[in-house]
């Protein structure tokens, strides 16, 4: 990418600003925070239902809370949190019929919002072609379990691992040190998953690793600096607050899960100019 100079990086720049009015971006952001809304519970009873076939729902509900850290402070936390304890409450005891047939449509509604993910990153890549049925949902359900994954990763490395440190016999130079670098490794964990979603979710010959991590770079930056500022924003802005706690909490999720689907579909976008500024495309 050095060959392409100061005025091909302008030209790419004012391409991308182009092609977010012109795929209206915003909108499409908007479709996949409604998505991603609906699969949120559904991913939950489904995680939680099939854990709790083999132990204790609560267990899994314990190990899942830590990740709530990602999530910015405020009513969209508090939300997730309480979509969480009902999972636990409805999850199956034993393995029967009808247990089967929640998990599965849980599995099917969660699957949903993965599918408008890959769907909208296809739009930012103005890829026409389409997968088979079964090829899409086989993609996207693996998708969803990388999602799970990292979300396992984040856990760890934002509650986890300084618990974990504290009772070591490691001296305090080393503990500290690798507690700082907890931070690059969960920033390093996200862009592989978002390279990963840009290199193989559109419908397309999978292009080189360099030519979808630049995106997943900035995408990331963008995710963490918007969630950072929304996390002050909800807890200090009035304007955020219409007195109705439970309303509150669904509009600040919605919030946070927009910005999060807007700074993936930067980097696809990104991504996309660059290929078609090297010929690529």
């Amino acid at each position: 990418m050095r060959e392409i100079g100061w005025q091909g990086w302008r030209a790419v720049l004012v391409r991308v600003r182009q092609q977010i009015r012109a795929d209206n971006l915003d909108i499409v952001a908007a479709g996949v925070t409604f998505y991603a809304m609906l699969a949120i519970g559904p991913a939950f009873v489904a995680l939680v239902s099939i854990y709790g076939l083999f132990a204790s729902p609560a267990d899994v509900a314990a190990l899942l809370e830590p990740t709530f850290a990602i999530v910015p402070s405020g009513g969209g936390r508090q939300l997730i949190q309480g979509l969480l304890e009902r999972a636990v409450t409805r999850a199956p005891a034993s393995l029967t019929l009808r247990a089967l047939g929640a998990i599965a449509l849980s599995l099917w509604s969660a699957n949903r919002g993965m599918k408008a993910l890959i769907a909208a990153v296809s739009l930012a890549y103005e890829e026409g072609r389409r997968r088979g049925l079964f090829a899409t949902n086989l993609l996207s359900l693996g998708f969803l379990v990388v999602a799970t994954l990292v979300l396992a990763l984040t856990s760890f490395a934002l509650i986890g691992l300084p618990h974990l440190l504290s009772g070591s016999t490691l001296g305090e130079d080393v503990a500290g040190l690798l507690t700082l670098l907890r931070w690059p490794a969960l920033f390093a964990v996200v862009v592989v998953g978002l390279s990963a979603l840009y290199r193989w979710g559109p419908p397309r010959s999978a292009p080189r690793w360099r030519w979808v991590s630049l995106g997943a770079v900035v995408a990331t930056l963008c995710w963490l600096l918007f969630s950072a500022a929304f996390s002050l924003y909800s807890l200090h802005a009035s304007e955020l607050r219409t007195g109705q706690e439970a309303l509150d909490n669904v509009i600040a999720l919605l919030l946070w899960l927009y910005t999060s689907a807007w700074a993936i579909l930067l980097g696809a976008e990104l991504n996309a100019e660059l290929e078609r500024h090297c010929g690529l495309r």
